[in-house]
């Protein structure tokens, strides 16, 4: 019910945080959810197998079945490896306000924990200003716009 396949979103009433919200669902995520939904007997993605007709309530059991299918040790993977890693691979592509609203962080400071893994992109984006500053040199039109 709380699908939104046009709109590519999903709703999740009460995260972690207490506040409902929406989250994007890029193309990967938007084919899992096609493929899942001819089973959703009971209005639910992903059913308990413990307790047919409920969701799932905690994803570990799934996610070491997964992990042990692709032979990676689960005391070494978790759940929230596959988010930090998520959230670092973010910080490639994205400002931290971006990063807090695809995480559903409510605060930007709990963003900015991901902070020191743009280190690198924003020593690039340092030089290319200093490049443009130096090509202004002989256009100074450039730098007064």
């Amino acid at each position: 019910e709380h699908l939104r396949l046009e709109q590519e979103s999903l709703y999740i009433p009460i995260p972690k945080s207490g506040r409902g919200r929406h989250v994007v669902l890029n193309a990967v995520a938007l084919e899992i959810v096609q493929r899942r939904l001819p089973l959703a007997k009971q209005g639910y993605l992903f059913e308990s197998t413990r307790n047919p007709g409920q969701p799932i309530n905690n994803a570990t059991k799934a996610w070491r079945a997964i992990l042990k299918d692709a032979g990676i040790d689960h005391r070494t993977t978790t759940l929230h490896c596959l988010r930090h890693t998520h959230a670092a691979l973010l910080t490639r592509v994205c400002s931290l306000h971006e990063i807090a609203g695809i995480l559903g962080h409510s605060h930007i400071s709990t963003s900015q924990r991901y902070a020191h893994l743009q280190q690198g992109q924003l020593a690039q984006k340092s030089a290319l200003v200093a490049e443009i500053m130096q090509s202004s040199h002989s256009s100074p039109s450039l730098v007064t716009g």
